[in-house]
């Protein structure tokens, strides 16, 4: 298994995983699994769980943004944030209506998004958690 479960959405399995860089983030070993991965507003770059840009089964969930190259997480649930993932909810249900995709997973808990190159407030953590299950239903 990919992840810890968090239930069932729209006939889909949502696991929280933890990533280290290393185990399990493997799309193209699980192509029925739509991976999730923290991404930068320019959606530019491959570190972190973001290796898996650009594979048919990945889907990036913006967290910040590169501001003269420093990477600035977002550290408010502003109306700017709740846009941005606004925008996410409708490219997940977008990519789950094209595919026969049985789980999605992303890194983190049942409740909050982890993250590593961004600093990111905890209350945007719990929205982005919120907004993959949102888009999955």
């Amino acid at each position: 298994m990919l992840g810890t479960s968090c239930g069932t959405l729209g006939g889909r399995a949502l696991l929280a995983h933890t990533y280290d860089g290393t185990n399990g983030w493997e799309p193209h070993k699980h192509p029925d699994v739509l991976f999730i991965f923290n991404d930068n507003l320019h959606g530019h770059g491959r570190g972190g769980n973001a290796s898996v840009r650009g594979a048919r089964n990945a889907l990036g969930l913006p967290t910040g943004e590169y501001i003269d190259g420093q990477p600035r997480g977002f550290r408010r649930l502003d109306a700017r944030v709740r846009r941005e993932l606004s925008g996410f909810v409708a490219r997940l249900r977008h990519k789950l209506s094209g595919f026969a995709f049985s789980s999605v997973v992303y890194s983190g808990t049942c409740d909050a998004l982890a993250v590593n190159t961004f600093d990111v407030a905890m209350t945007v953590r719990r929205a982005a958690v919120a907004a993959i299950r949102a888009g999955m239903r």
